[in-house]
């Protein structure tokens, strides 16, 4: 996987991964450690990445395993038995209900106005930073915010389940 690509695909993923780590591990600044060991390990292994097909359900999951390891070498600072079945079970979706989401999201995109949609395609698509974005649309920053945040807040929580 070349770079471009690493940092469209794998690089928006890390506020899911946080959550997740958070979830798992409970403190902050360990999960932050987490996903940032499981982004560089994808860094390293990203000639095989082309191959997987759902690239979310796998960095989930090497995220998953990676904290498991850490829960388990703390372990033996503890009495409580880790219970690695409920850990790995832990809200991982379905490759069908991935796509589904992604369709809904996809068609919820095209229904945004086309500057909230501009912002979004060249912040999380492209990469670009919010002040090449605000540059490029000719916006203040609190304008590009603004749009930002509208756009996000239009995308968010959708369960196409309900459409």
């Amino acid at each position: 996987m070349e770079t471009k690509k690493f940092k469209r695909h794998i690089l928006p993923l890390q506020p899911a991964l946080q959550q997740m780590a958070e979830r798992l591990l409970g403190g902050s600044a360990q999960a932050e450690d987490a996903v940032q060991e499981t982004v560089v390990r994808l860094w390293e292994m990203r000639d095989r990445l082309d191959e997987v097909k759902n690239i979310e359900g796998y960095c989930l999951t090497m995220l998953k395993r990676y904290c498991i390891d850490l829960l388990r070498q703390s372990q033996s600072h503890s009495t409580v038995p880790l219970d690695e079945a409920a850990l790995m079970s832990t809200e991982t979706e379905s490759a069908a209900q991935i796509e589904e989401r992604y369709r809904a999201v996809k068609e919820r995109m095209r229904q945004l106005p086309l500057r909230q949609r501009k912002a979004l395609q060249l912040k999380y698509v492209e990469g670009k930073d919010n002040h090449e974005i605000a540059k490029m649309l000719h916006m203040s920053m609190n304008h590009l915010y603004v749009t930002l945040s509208r756009a996000c807040h239009a995308l968010r929580n959708i369960n196409p389940e309900n459409e």
